[in-house]
């Protein structure tokens, strides 16, 4: 999906059983972004230009199946829901600049890592009806 320069939302259900891990990434160390569970919370990470910002949630991530929402505006305003309650709200950089070289991987981030996680670990959890819609 050209996420470049463009708005996107992302939406799964997910359930983790308490295993940290990469839900979806698109890019690399350079340029991209990944909905992954680190530490116990869900986070979204952006890199640009090889600068990482990462939007953390104050509360765990639930060890049940939970439906999440991560929305990407233009601006860089970033919003991730679960279970349709706000986790967490801030600011990117802004948009995707350059496309991210890294293809779309759902479970797994290889090659090079976005976020402050180890690259090429696969997710123990489930990911199940993922969707990434680019929006205008």
């Amino acid at each position: 999906p050209m996420v470049h320069k463009r708005a996107f939302m992302v939406m799964a259900t997910v359930e983790t059983k308490g295993h940290d891990g990469v839900i979806v990434a698109q890019g690399g160390t350079q340029h991209g972004w990944a909905l992954h569970v680190w530490e116990g919370k869900l986070r979204f990470a952006t890199r640009h230009g090889g600068k990482l910002t990462s939007l953390v949630a104050e509360k765990d991530f639930p060890k049940s199946a939970v439906k999440i929402f991560a929305e990407f505006q233009t601006n860089g305003t970033l919003t991730l829901k679960v279970d349709d309650k706000v986790v967490a709200e801030g600011k990117t950089p802004g948009p995707m600049l350059d496309m991210p070289l890294d293809g779309l991987e759902v479970g797994v981030d290889l090659n090079g890592a976005v976020g402050g996680y180890p690259a090429d670990e696969k997710f123990e959890g489930t990911v199940k009806d993922l969707k990434l819609t680019v929006l205008k």
